[in-house]
């Protein structure tokens, strides 16, 4: 009955991860979730936008553009927990 609490969720870039949040209230609702876990978020963001070389002139998006995705991520994220009354936890590779 446990596994039947968990919802995995794999977006490719920032902007699924963009879209599954959008939908996430509903899947908390639907399988009784209480813990909310992110993986690699920032990963999504360098590969979407480019790490030091963008911030540099370098390919990808610029920093402003990956720091309003991450922006976007951590209110709805925030919003989530506090509507719901639960942990969420978001986890960067270093």
């Amino acid at each position: 009955a446990t596994m039947s609490r968990v919802l995995l969720l794999s977006p490719p870039n920032s902007s699924q991860l963009l879209k599954c949040l959008e939908t996430l209230e509903a899947g908390v609702i639907q399988h009784s979730a209480c813990l909310v876990i992110v993986d690699s978020v920032a990963a999504l963001a360098r590969a979407d936008f480019g790490g030091a070389a963008s911030e540099l002139g370098g390919g990808g998006g610029s920093i402003m553009e990956r720091q309003e995705m991450l922006g976007s991520v951590a209110g709805r994220l925030k919003q989530l927990a506090e509507a719901f009354r639960i942990p969420v936890v978001v986890t960067n590779q270093v």
